[in-house]
């Protein structure tokens, strides 16, 4: 997921992040800056063609800084069951991907891998820093957690199109776009959702507390009441929406625009007017309903 920002927000940033890594690419000329959250190193490479695309002309030489930050050394008790999704394979090719590139680029952080890998008694190693923001008006970095009030419309719906996504073809190896810079506003494109999907879902729900902790994360961690909390509150969010055709009607986006007060309203006009052709079409025949 990324956002690509310029003054209209003060801050913009990420957090969650496990073995996850954070990229921020940020031109000093114009302003423009472009946040993601990198789950799995197979992203990185057209992930970042959507970044750079997004805050300046492609035949612009200016040189962009790079903030990476997140991500951890995994200890030896931890098994991953995944490489690709691990922060040392993310790192690597986020790294490699930036050196081929034709642009210019300042790394101005690297706060990553030993640098942000802290242990506990037993050898279980963990990400110091799981979040950060950036101020958007000169690109300072600090470390940050977000309260759920203000993360944008529509959060849980988000969640569920970030784990929904990686059965989706129609987004395969690409960064899921969210913020609209030009209109200010929350675009949330339709991401598939299918059976296969809320069947691995429901599975995870009915696993026990500790094969929860060895099977839902990339590397699996501790069993303690807090980690299964989190864990069961994200199935529960991922489970929460059974029509989500309803959710999307018709398959279109669901936007927010900025409200007066200052927060974010639904556009759903556009919905709304879909839904009442429809609904006539059906009342004059023209659909058969079974």
């Amino acid at each position: 997921m990324f956002f690509v920002i310029l003054y209209i927000l003060k801050i913009v940033g990420t957090d969650g992040q496990q073995t996850c890594v954070g990229l921020v690419i940020r031109n000093p000329k114009t302003g423009r800056i472009s946040v993601a959250h990198i789950i799995y190193s197979y992203i990185v490479e057209v992930g970042l063609t959507q970044m750079l695309s997004s805050i300046g002309d492609e035949e612009s030489d200016d040189i962009l800084d790079v903030h990476i930050i997140g991500g951890y050394n995994t200890s030896p008790q931890q098994n991953c069951r995944t490489w690709d999704g691990t922060s040392t394979f993310i790192c690597l090719k986020t790294v490699e991907v930036l050196w081929k590139s034709n642009k210019r680029f300042n790394i101005q952080t690297m706060y990553i891998l030993n640098d942000n890998t802290i242990y506990d008694e037993e050898g279980n190693a963990y990400p110091f820093l799981k979040g950060f923001l950036v101020e958007t008006g000169n690109g300072s970095i600090f470390p940050a957690t977000f309260h759920e009030t203000t993360k944008g419309p529509d959060e849980y719906i988000r969640r569920i199109r970030e784990r929904a996504c990686l059965r989706d073809p129609n987004w395969d190896n690409r960064l899921l776009e969210t913020y609209d810079i030009e209109s200010d506003q929350f675009t949330i494109a339709y991401v598939s959702r299918g059976k296969r999907y809320l069947k691995y879902i429901e599975s995870l729900r009915n696993q026990s507390d500790e094969e929860l902790c060895n099977t839902y994360l990339t590397v699996p961690i501790p069993m303690t009441p807090h980690n299964i909390f989190v864990i069961r509150r994200d199935l529960e969010k991922l489970f929460q929406v059974p029509n989500w055709e309803e959710v999307f009607p018709f398959r279109r986006p669901r936007t927010f625009f900025r409200s007066i007060d200052g927060g974010w309203a639904m556009r759903t006009s556009e919905h709304n007017q879909i839904l009442k052709r429809t609904a006539n079409r059906v009342c004059q025949g023209r659909y058969n309903i079974q």
